[in-house]
């Protein structure tokens, strides 16, 4: 009767198991995301400021970053809930919450009208 070896059989499993855990805790690498700001359907080209927020499993959120008088940029941020405002004619808001995930680049057009 052939025997197997039961101890090192055990160990690369528990060692392949650790790999995996500490693999798929790693910290999530950041996305490219393209915020546009649309009128009827096509770019604006009107100076827009956005503000860009993480929304928090508590529920709040926190400023990520601030762009004046763009109607278009480009940010990188890593996989989570987000809302983007947009501010125009110094008055007129326009919220929207958008989803960000890995492996995930996206370009969100934002209405404005």
């Amino acid at each position: 009767m052939m025997s197997i070896p039961i101890k090192p059989l055990l160990t690369a499993l528990v060692l392949s198991a650790l790999s995996l855990t500490s693999f798929t805790q790693a910290d999530p690498k950041e996305e490219k995301v393209n915020l546009i700001a649309t009128i009827a359907n096509q770019p604006a080209f009107k100076p827009v400021t956005w503000e860009v927020y993480r929304i928090e499993r508590d529920g709040k959120d926190r400023l990520l970053k601030t762009q004046q008088s763009r109607h278009a940029f480009t940010m990188d941020i890593k996989p989570g809930i987000y809302a983007a405002v947009a501010t125009y004619d110094n008055q007129k808001k326009k919220r929207y919450e958008f989803t960000v995930k890995a492996n995930t680049p996206r370009d969100l057009f934002v209405p404005i009208d």
